[in-house]
């Protein structure tokens, strides 16, 4: 039997996509499966298989039915690696025959954006390349690409451990793929201190236990609250008890207040940005294979080899958050996989995620992920988005009209009836946002999540 860790263990690297299945299944072929392998059987056809479970497979030693297509040198043996001579063999052959065939180039062109420079360099056949020419990642089929929408919660304001069973659950129910909350140890505006709020990594790590598909994370975790083996100790645990469905986001710390009541230091913003540059290189470090070591102003770590190791490989996602400023673009740019901006206007959007871009493009690194956090108030009409909207308003304690909250929201939030949402977040789209996380303050309106899932999801996608 596969475990969820192995199919899910290159999902970073693929992103192809369902459509894989449709692509493999010209070449209805037998697996070969190399003896002593359990729980795989010989004569299981790549139709029966997801893209990730090609990989997994070849990870455990099933060989993909070798495909015979002369002069791939370099770029067959790449190839092969990742997806599986099937897909090879299509590609070259749809080259050939001079078809751009939208959804081959979304898939294929897709893994050749994200494979390391090294490897892209060594594809040299020459109808490959000339079926990912012009390839744009932000294109699917002629439009632009999906919107990702997941679930963020503020766990500081009240959130109890029934109300995230509750959550997760309905999230999974409705096919959200990822449920993040913040990392904060209290209510943050002092208006409501009997709100409690339980450990986010503790929350992260028990719901990691009762969830199947569901990814989960922090958005983000400050590293004024742990160290920085710490939170590499956790996130590991967390991703060996999902089997493979963590990503750590990490952050400088912003709440004064909160460091002091909770005696965490809260050193000046340059000092806390030096400390989340050291911490970005121990948590990597620490998941790493083979012993580590780091000597920095804040940390020093001899001859470390912790285990476990994550489950996912080379290790989960690391999402930095900010506002994209000099010193947070240029450390995204060299140690993180995506890159999270709050709140931001469809102006911040563009003018961030271009400083983003051109980070990693002086680090000699594709443009990584760019995300944002942003409150989202969305009604099935406008009866059901006034009430949500009016029900909003009295959990935050806010005296704003409906009507004026409406017609005004606040700054880079996203408001309306289905259609306009999904106006919004096509505008988002087109200023380079891949995911949205979807703050939802009325953290017990699961049918909000729901309306998130059935109806606003597929919109975007």
């Amino acid at each position: 039997e596969l475990a969820i860790s192995d199919l899910d263990r290159e999902q970073r690297i693929l992103h192809l996509g369902d459509h894989v299945i449709g692509l493999l299944g010209r070449f209805d072929r037998p697996l070969e499966v190399d003896a002593g392998v359990t729980g795989v059987h010989s004569g299981r056809t790549v139709t029966e298989l997801t893209g990730r479970e090609l990989v997994a497979l070849r990870e455990l030693g099933v060989r993909a039915p070798r495909a015979s297509v002369g002069g791939l040198n370099g770029a067959e043996e790449l190839l092969l690696e990742y997806v599986g001579g099937p897909l090879v063999d299509l590609v070259v052959r749809l080259a050939e025959r001079g078809n751009r065939s939208p959804e081959l180039l979304d898939g294929v062109g897709e893994l050749v954006q994200q494979l390391p420079a090294r490897g892209f360099a060594r594809i040299r056949h020459r109808p490959f390349r000339l079926a990912c020419r012009g390839y744009d990642p932000t294109v699917t089929n002629g439009r632009r690409r999906p919107v990702q929408l997941c679930l963020m919660i503020e766990g500081q304001e009240g959130v109890s451990w029934p109300e995230w069973v509750a959550l997760a659950r309905a999230c999974e129910e409705h096919r959200i793929p990822a449920l993040f909350r913040s990392d904060h140890c209290m209510n943050l505006d002092g208006s409501h201190p009997e709100r409690a709020a339980l450990d986010a990594w503790a929350t992260v790590c028990a719901l990691a236990a009762l969830t199947t598909n569901l990814r989960l994370g922090t958005l983000v975790s400050p590293v004024t609250f742990r160290h920085p083996s710490s939170i590499a100790k956790l996130a590991a645990s967390a991703d060996r008890i999902s089997g493979g469905r963590i990503e750590l986001g990490l952050g400088a710390g912003w709440h004064a207040r909160e460091h002091a009541a909770y005696g965490f230091p809260f050193p000046p913003a340059p000092e806390r940005i030096d400390i989340l540059a050291e911490q970005l290189q121990v948590v990597l470090g620490s998941w790493a294979e083979g012993p580590f070591s780091f000597d920095g102003e804040h940390y020093r770590l001899e001859d470390l080899d912790a285990r476990p190791k994550p489950v996912q490989r080379p290790h989960p996602p690391v999402i930095m958050g900010g506002t994209a400023g000099p010193r947070s673009a240029a450390l995204a740019a060299r140690y993180a996989d995506e890159y999270n901006t709050p709140f931001p206007s469809e102006a911040d959007v563009r003018s961030r995620r271009q400083r983003i871009v051109e980070a990693c493009s002086a680090a000699g690194r594709e443009a990584i992920p760019f995300s944002i956090m942003t409150a989202l108030v969305a009604g099935a009409d406008a009866a059901d988005l006034r009430d949500r909207a009016r029900r909003l308003l009295a959990r935050t304690g806010s005296s704003q009209d409906v009507d004026a909250m409406l017609a005004e929201p606040p700054h880079g939030w996203i408001v309306g009836t289905i259609e306009q949402v999904v106006e919004q977040l096509n505008v988002l789209r087109e200023a380079g946002v891949s995911r949205v996380m979807c703050q939802q303050l009325l953290h017990d309106d699961l049918e909000a999540v729901a309306l998130l899932g059935r109806q606003l999801a597929p919109r975007v996608a």
